[in-house]
């Protein structure tokens, strides 16, 4: 999520400008009010491409705010009354933000663990339709924003290739032309798959022919 970057620059610029506020009070409420919505539109996004730094993001953000919060109180001239609301209602959705990403994490967790690895593993006899099949799975890994297995990207140990089809894949794409099933490794993971009851899509072109 490239436009997040200006999120974070309009928020770093809006931070910048406070001190331009004359009231010290309103100067405390418009942070607050700043790191809690960026928050949230990070929580809600996960901009980061690695997971992990949006856990962290959200985090630290939440430890800053609270921090504010308890530093709020010690402005000279804040009504305490306000603050107390203020902080009350920021917390409030900080715990309520906190709740909502650990149940979204559990339950992320525990579909990927039902889900295979590889939504789709494309079995396909590489003189005759290496092009066809490397374009087949990246307009699927675009569609389906889920990693593709392609057979050609390992054949030195066909043990791991079947041990994927068995063990790691969704379905199996056989593209067949007119010298696949005569390969060895793609007849054995055929074979696999049927056996492992792993669901087989054929696509077949016209050079292919039924023995």
């Amino acid at each position: 999520s490239y436009w997040y970057s200006l999120v974070y620059i309009l928020r770093s610029a809006l931070i910048a400008l406070v001190p331009v506020i004359p009231n010290s009070r309103a100067q405390v409420i418009v942070i607050e009010v700043l790191l809690f919505s960026t928050t949230l539109v990070q929580a809600h996004t996960f901009p980061w491409r690695v997971e992990s730094a949006n856990y962290l993001d959200c985090t630290l953000s939440s430890i800053l705010i609270t921090t504010l919060c308890c530093a709020s109180f010690l402005v000279d001239g804040a009504d305490p009354k306000t603050l107390s609301l203020l902080c009350s209602v920021l917390l409030v959705g900080m715990m309520v933000l906190a709740v909502t990403l650990m149940l979204g994490s559990l339950a992320t967790h525990f579909v990927m663990r039902r889900q295979k690895e590889f939504q789709y593993f494309i079995t396909h006899h590489k003189a005759d339709a290496a092009a066809q099949a490397r374009l087949l799975k990246m307009m699927l890994q675009r569609l389906t924003a889920r990693p593709v297995f392609i057979d050609s990207d390992n054949l030195q140990n066909l043990d791991f290739l079947f041990e994927v089809v068995r063990s790691k894949v969704q379905n199996l794409i056989v593209y067949l032309t007119s010298d696949t099933l005569s390969r060895p490794w793609c007849a054995g993971e055929i074979v696999t798959a049927y056996y492992s009851k792993v669901p087989i899509i054929l696509v077949r072109c016209q050079s292919f022919k039924e023995l």
